[in-house]
């Protein structure tokens, strides 16, 4: 039994200490390849989640799985044990590589063939976004902006994404900035923390990242284990900081203080790292990026479920947005969001899955600041309505103050002061400074001293 255990010790030792599958033709507990593999590994984890911890390797003709039961994307067969044959689906009119168990591909709008290779009937102007309808015209056609229209125009018109607007869709919407093909709305809505619908991009910001390559130690990050601090190892050969585990709970590394605070520059830009596990059969869970702030806290997993993580280093990359596809749960709105990310008191990224150890490089996040350079168009410049100034409306004009500045910060109203005359309080507190109730005082207006 002992050769068994030491199999799941790293990814390296699973590949080079391996079993004949044969030994699953006399019991049947242990390998079962379905004929698609020689060899298999022992993997504890797979044991405790299923009873039979085999896990097959090397699977052949085009299968994979832990018992080599399904075909790899991109093939198919109609039974189990059939050989897998390659789904061949057309690159242009498909919209996966993927078909069904008889070899049917999903079709693009328009599009029609089990492989997608021609247009339905009714339909012409074959390309990557599917077929056109007798009566429509083309994008090219139409002169549409690709960056704000959908790549279809009905009777000569141009079909928008929801947040643009004009007959080619190349501008924005009121209460939208910067046309972007990249968007799936084509514009990005104003922010101005809720006190404006009016903004533009900014002129004067240029993308920055903000990173950790370890190229000198572990630059602030640590370790811990349900709030515990644990040691953080750094590799000076492979630029990465590593902790092992020797008890089942999760430890997770924790980013420093640059990665911190008011990060609302960052808004719709990307979280990435590498990231790799020293043993395999490690599965992700729904808690492996964890963001923290404001009151608020969502988290991500690393990989879809049923996916199992690779023991060679993969680049992971998050988009900082509450848009569904982005996978944060819970889910917030768009304000929530930026309120997290505007105080974020905490990033952590899952390090251990059980026992084993878990390695990190190469972390960036996207920002912006105000110098020269390529531009970040993303960063806007509100225009204020009464009462508010600063680039994004977030301070209160003279002579106002905030509403609920405890609770809301930046995102509250301002109102007027309560002080009579000309006068100006402080908009956090309401109290009027003392120079100012001097000159109150000699032109004999009463003067709020306290705030009340």
């Amino acid at each position: 039994m002992a050769p068994h255990w030491l199999v799941t010790v790293s990814c390296l030792l699973a590949a080079s200490l391996r079993f004949p599958a044969a030994v699953g033709t006399q019991r049947r507990e242990a390998c079962d390849c379905s004929g698609k593999s020689r060899q298999c590994m022992f993997d504890v984890e797979l044991l405790q989640q299923t009873g039979n911890g085999y896990r097959c390797l090397n699977c052949m003709d085009n299968t994979e799985g832990i018992n080599c039961e399904r075909c790899k994307e991109g093939f198919y067969h109609r039974h189990r044990g059939d050989h897998c044959r390659p789904c061949a689906c057309n690159p242009v009119g498909s919209g996966s590589a993927q078909c069904d168990n008889h070899g049917r591909c999903q079709c693009k709008p328009g599009v029609t063939g089990d492989k997608c290779d021609r247009c339905q009937h009714g339909f012409h102007s074959f390309s990557a976004n599917g077929c056109t309808a007798n009566g429509q015209m083309s994008i090219s056609q139409c002169d549409c902006d690709p960056a704000g229209s959908t790549g279809q125009c009905i009777s000569g018109r141009c079909v928008c994404k929801e947040a643009t607007a004009g007959d080619r869709c190349d501008r924005c919407k009121q209460g939208y900035y910067n046309l972007d093909a990249g968007n799936p709305e084509g514009c990005s809505q104003c922010f101005c923390y809720g006190h404006s619908a009016t903004c533009s991009s900014a002129e004067n910001y240029s993308i920055h990242k903000i990173t950790s390559s370890f190229q000198q130690g572990d630059e602030g990050w640590k370790a811990e284990a349900n709030g515990s601090p644990l040691r953080l190892q750094w590799s000076p050969l492979h630029k990465e900081v590593y902790v092992a585990a020797r008890r089942p709970e999760p430890i997770y590394f924790s980013a420093p203080a640059r990665f911190l605070g008011n990060q609302q520059l960052s808004y719709g830009q990307t979280l990435s790292f590498g990231y790799r596990v020293n043993r395999p059969g490690r599965r992700p869970s729904q808690y492996d990026v964890v963001l923290e702030g404001a009151g608020l806290r969502i988290a991500a997993p690393l990989m879809p479920h049923g996916r199992m993580l690779p023991c060679a280093s993969k680049t992971y990359t998050f988009r900082l947005d509450e848009k569904p596809n982005n996978n944060w749960s819970p889910r917030l709105t768009g304000i929530e969001f930026r309120r997290l990310i505007g105080n974020l008191t905490a990033l952590w990224i899952r390090a251990t899955y059980g026992d084993g150890t878990g390695y990190l490089s190469n972390v960036i996040l996207v920002s912006a600041r105000p110098t020269s350079g390529t531009r970040a168009p993303w960063v806007e410049q509100c225009t204020c309505p009464a009462g508010y100034e600063g680039q994004f409306c977030e301070r209160c004009a003279p002579g106002y103050k905030r509403e609920d500045s405890v609770r809301l910060g930046a995102f509250s109203k301002c109102v007027p002061c309560n002080c009579q005359g000309a006068g100006i309080c402080d908009p956090d507190t309401d109290i009027v400074p003392k120079s100012q109730r001097i000159s109150q005082a000699r032109v004999g207006y009463p003067t709020k001293l306290t705030k009340e």
